[in-house]
């Protein structure tokens, strides 16, 4: 079967994804909504739109921060790793084709900024449910609740 044919690390059971399907971050309600805060330039190679959370959903972004922190906390207990601890909401906008081309991109930042921030005073991105995802390669990217759907066809077709 053609499902059966990709990587069992993509549909295999685990305690990795169990341990992230069974947490509250992952199962929680966060409605959170985001303005625009800045566009960032990460390692000389993705350009990003970092966001901030609208201030009326400070409390919700607090909470799910904290609940991201027990995850971490959880992981590396369980595995002995655990994700980066700090957090940027961000929408990656694009990847530079080497460093060097991200690198003299930077010195448009503030001119770029200035338009975007006009461009989009008022207006606001909401999220309203945690998605989960990683990835081993750039080839080879997943998130959680696809690869749930994906095991529960394979357990089905068996």
């Amino acid at each position: 079967m053609m499902l059966e044919s990709l990587s069992p690390f993509v549909y295999a059971k685990n305690n990795f994804f169990e341990s992230i399907s069974k947490s509250l971050l992952y199962n929680a309600n966060h409605v959170i909504e985001f303005n625009f805060d800045e566009l960032v330039i990460n390692r000389n190679m993705v350009l990003v739109a970092t966001l901030k959370p609208h201030n009326d959903c400070e409390k919700s972004f607090d909470n799910f921060i904290m609940q991201r922190k027990i995850l971490n906390n959880q992981f590396l207990r369980k595995f002995g790793h655990h994700c980066y601890n700090n957090f940027t909401p961000h929408i990656t906008l694009g990847n530079f084709v080497d460093s060097t081309h991200g690198h003299k991109a930077k010195k448009h930042l503030t001119k770029w900024n200035d338009i975007i921030k006009n461009y989009i005073v008022d207006r606001s991105i909401t999220f309203d449910k945690t998605l989960i995802f990683g990835f081993t390669s750039m080839d080879n990217f997943f998130n959680l609740s696809a690869r749930a759907k994906l095991q529960k066809k394979i357990n089905r077709s068996r």
